[in-house]
């Protein structure tokens, strides 16, 4: 198991769950207490909460789908490095 964690992909993907998982936990957290105040303080129950609820969901698939973009671009930019690395390799060896 002390080997597992010592990969670069598998640290890589550990830290991409951890960042997924951040996005969607915190944002909703912070909606339902802060929604939850704002209700009992303006007597609106549930009107407040349902719209930080809202907004805490779009926050979430906004932040997911940066993340995700990043890591495609990532494994993108390392696929061509990749091919360019093994084309130049080719290159050499005729």
């Amino acid at each position: 198991m002390g080997n597992l964690f010592k990969n670069k992909e598998y640290k890589e993907a550990i830290f991409l769950y951890f960042k997924i998982s951040t996005w969607i936990i915190f944002p909703i957290i912070l909606a339902l207490i802060v929604g939850k105040y704002f209700d009992k303080r303006f007597n609106t129950s549930p009107w407040i909460f349902i719209v930080f609820v809202g907004f805490a969901f779009l926050l979430t698939c906004i932040g997911i789908l940066k993340e995700v973009k990043k890591y495609q671009n990532k494994i993108e930019k390392e696929i061509l490095e990749n091919k360019k690395n093994k084309d130049g390799k080719s290159d050499d060896t005729k």
